[in-house]
Parts: structure tokens; C-alpha cells; sequence
């Protein structure tokens, strides 16, 4: 801003920056140092102090980071202090609006139940997580080699919050001595990874039967 349009003025602006919100700055540029908490390291003002001479003007470049941001509105105001007598602080509005993207995460990817005694049900748990900064809409569905019952995790649809995690179950109980396969696959709004599938393996194998004469 030209400090003709100020008025009469000595010829200089010492002027600092100061970023927040109704609840109080959060990150501030002292005329020395300068310091920054961590919820308002989204938004950040360079320079961030300095001197105007008389008919000149000086660009504040306000740089934006929607890095590790929840999906979402975030707003904030920077403040400019100066040594103008008639403006000695002018507030500017930041709106920064971060659209979240989900990232799902499955573990573990392959699920061994290895030999089983026939019609003795084995469980186990495959764990989902949201990486991600918006939410996980998940479903998942059920396929076995063969159209067999052996394998069974009811159809299941959920969502996650960012950082939040379930488990999905998944059981075995062969019917006869046999080799099995099958698929779980769980399907999600991650637009790198909208399917993963989850390999199910394990063999029925007849138990002992003892038998005792006389």
C-alpha cells in the first residue's frame, strides 16, 4: 500500500503479522523472532515484518498448506500492525476449505486357517483402517472357490472416520477333507484403492477316531 494514500507520515511502517482466530492468535510475527503453534500452521504470511518507505509499497505473499488437513473449513484472520496513526492494525480474512480424500487400509491381506478337523469352526479378524482425511465408506462381500459354505463373513457396510479402524470376521469350518479357497473383498470410496481382496486358504482334514476292542 502506498504510504501516500496514509497521509502525512515520518516516512517509515515497522508493521508485523499476526494470525488467529476469535479463540486467539495462533501463530504470530513479533518484530523480532517469530513463533507458531501447530493448529494454525495451515496458513502462514512472508514477509513477516518490514519497512515501507514513503511512496512505496511492499507484497505479503500468504501461502496456504492443506498437507495432513482433516477435509473441512478452516478460517483464520491476519492481522497487519503498523505505525499508521489512522490504521494502526488491518485485519484480512483467510478462508481455507480442504476437500478430505480417504485412504483405506487392510491388514493382514491374506488369511491362512491352515488344517482344520472337519465341521470345527476357526475364526479370524482382518482389520480396516481409514488413513485418510475424509470418510471410508466401506462393504465388503464373500467369495469361495467351488460355491462352498466352508468360508462365512456376512456381508458387511460401515463407515470410518479419518484415523478410526474396525475388524471385519471371517470364519472356517470345513465339511469335508478338502483343500479350500476363497476371496474376501472389501470394497471402499479410496479412489487409489477402491478394491482389495483378502486371499481365505485352509484344508479340512478328518479328525482321530479311536476305537477299542475288546
Amino acid at each position: 500500500l502506498p504510504l501516500a494514500l496514509l497521509g502525512p507520515d515520518e516516512g517509515n511502517v515497522d508493521f508485523s503479522g499476526v494470525i488467529g482466530s476469535q479463540q486467539g492468535p495462533g501463530d504470530w510475527y513479533p518484530e523480532v523472532g517469530h513463533g507458531t503453534l501447530n493448529r494454525f500452521n495451515w496458513l502462514t504470511v512472508v514477509p513477516a515484518q518490514g519497512t515501507v518507505a514513503p511512496g512505496d509499497s511492499q507484497v505479503v505473499h500468504v501461502h496456504f498448506d492443506a498437507a495432513d488437513l482433516l477435509g473441512g473449513d478452516y478460517l483464520a484472520n491476519v492481522l497487519v500492525d503498523s505505525n499508521d496513526p489512522l490504521a494502526a492494525t488491518d485485519t484480512v480474512p483467510a478462508h481455507l476449505h480442504v476437500t478430505g480424500v480417504p485412504r483405506i487400509a487392510v491388514q493382514p491381506t491374506e488369511v491362512a486357517f491352515g488344517v482344520r478337523f472337519v465341521r470345527v469352526t476357526t475364526s479370524r479378524t482382518v482389520g480396516v483402517r481409514n488413513r485418510g482425511t475424509d470418510q471410508l465408506n466401506v462393504t465388503t462381500s464373500l467369495m469361495v472357490v467351488g460355491g462352498g459354505t466352508e468360508f462365512v463373513s456376512p456381508p458387511a457396510a460401515f463407515s470410518l472416520a479419518p484415523g478410526e479402524s474396525t475388524t471385519v470376521g471371517v470364519s472356517f469350518t470345513p465339511t469335508v477333507p478338502m483343500i479350500s479357497a476363497g476371496t474376501l473383498t472389501i470394497a471402499s470410496n479410496d479412489p487409489d484403492l477402491p478394491s482389495i481382496d483378502v486371499t481365505l486358504s485352509g484344508e479340512g482334514v478328518l479328525p482321530p477316531d479311536i476305537a477299542v476292542t475288546p
